[in-house]
């Protein structure tokens, strides 16, 4: 059973877009065609323009693991509100 002063909470976790981050990982979770349309589009949704609807499938695992260990608030986060989070952690484990 749950320890009675933890509560329960929701983090909603909602990609528009993800990318497989390396190529035998992609090869199992998409097929050819998918891969070639990753592949060809992935520039133009990584720019400044196309950049709130995608986020590399290791920075999506990287803030689902961070908000399992309540490094963040409940709630509904955007790819950038992710990515953004994921940086900063990056970076306090650097220093």
């Amino acid at each position: 059973t749950a320890h009675p002063e933890h509560k329960a909470s929701v983090i909603n976790i909602r990609p528009a877009y993800f990318f497989p981050s390396d190529s035998q990982e992609a090869k199992s979770l998409r097929p050819l065609w998918m891969r070639v349309t990753d592949t060809a589009f992935k520039p133009l949704l990584t720019t400044s323009l196309m950049k709130p609807y995608y986020i590399d499938a290791r920075d999506l695992g990287a803030f689902a693991v961070g908000a399992a260990r309540s490094r963040v608030e409940p709630g509904l986060y955007s790819n950038v509100e992710m990515r953004d989070w994921v940086d900063k952690w990056k970076k306090e484990e650097t220093n």
